[in-house]
């Protein structure tokens, strides 16, 4: 999962504190961007890929500018996507595009169908609706970076480990 800058996640977690004091439950992971899912793929063999990818990449600039629903289950945030945004999303896909999880074929190259984006809320419609009331009141565009790949492990939900993009000049 793509990672953000400090002031970023400082933004998301303020929104978050807002459905929380509205008694909105919001998604226990940091805000980030999903880059992909997979199984059956060693980390060893992972984080080296990772690792060798993030040297040659800076932060990717994200302007956070509009509120999207997927269905009705999943209020997000999107950033404006970009050229770099999607070569970076290509790039990081040339391996493991193939061996996506259950649930990893929509952010996969092979599915034309990748939507960057921040989860707000998770829930029922009527869940959302309320989420979506109360981003309607707080939230406004703002710009950050995603400035970190971390690979996580899931179910039970674990943080292996994070790797800062650092091209060097």
């Amino acid at each position: 999962m793509g990672l953000l800058d400090e002031n970023s996640n400082q933004t998301f977690n303020e929104l978050d504190l807002f459905m929380e004091n509205e008694g909105i439950k919001v998604i226990d992971l940091p805000p980030h961007i999903t880059l992909g899912t997979y199984e059956n793929i060693e980390e060893v063999e992972l984080l080296s890929y990772i690792r060798k990818f993030a040297k040659k990449y800076k932060p990717i600039p994200l302007r956070f500018s509009h509120l999207g629903i997927f269905e009705d289950n999943v209020l997000f945030a999107e950033p404006k996507v970009t050229k770099q945004l999607l070569n970076f999303h290509a790039d990081l896909h040339q391996n493991y595009d193939n061996i996506y999880s259950r649930n990893g074929y929509f952010y996969s190259l092979e599915s034309n169908a990748w939507v960057p984006h921040v989860s707000l809320s998770i829930g029922n419609r009527a869940r959302i609706l309320d989420a979506l009331d109360v981003m309607l009141d707080h939230f406004s565009a703002f710009d950050g970076y995603l400035k970190y790949i971390a690979i996580y492990e899931f179910y039970p939900i674990e943080k292996l480990h994070t790797i800062e993009l650092k091209r060097s000049e």
